[in-house]
């Protein structure tokens, strides 16, 4: 069960991270804000 919901929130980290850098912004800026 929790490594489902860490695997789920790695995938979230993932696809936010691949967002951000579409849009140019630094990705390290926010790992603490997920």
């Amino acid at each position: 069960m929790v490594h489902l919901m860490l695997e789920k929130k790695e995938s979230r980290l993932e696809a936010v991270r691949l967002l951000l850098e579409k849009k140019g912004t630094d990705p390290r800026r926010w790992d603490g804000c997920f």
